[in-house]
């Protein structure tokens, strides 16, 4: 069968996955070895992806807010809410919206002012 091109470039069979070796198949170096590099994967965080992840709870706080704060206005509105709770809706969304930026401009200082000796203090 001849060749396919696509666009002046050949088209590749896909290959089959590669089979992994069974463990009883390994030297004892390639056994070493394969623990020895899952050590490393397991422990290869540095300290700013641990500090990253630290922050989840935070940034996912602040994802629901802005999900929360689209439109408290037509919230009130859908649930037929009282001009007092639609009136407190509002200053809660203009509450949350002002923590949610200085949320976000403490996030980002922190990530310009990184520096290792940064999670040593905490």
């Amino acid at each position: 069968m001849p060749e396919q091109t696509t666009f002046g470039r050949r088209v590749q069979a896909a290959s089959g996955p590669r089979s992994r070796l069974a463990p009883e198949t390994l030297t004892p170096a390639a056994k070493a070895f394969r623990a020895q590099i899952a050590s490393d994967r397991a422990g290869s965080l540095s300290d700013f992806e641990r500090w990253q992840r630290s922050q989840q709870g935070r940034l996912a706080l602040a994802w629901l807010l802005r999900i929360a704060l689209l439109s408290p206005g037509a919230l009130s509105l859908a649930f037929h809410a009282s001009w007092q709770v639609a009136i407190g809706l509002e200053l809660a969304g203009l509450a949350a919206t002002w923590w949610l930026r200085k949320e976000r401009r403490r996030h980002r200082a922190e990530i310009v002012a990184w520096s290792d000796e940064q999670l040593a203090e905490r």
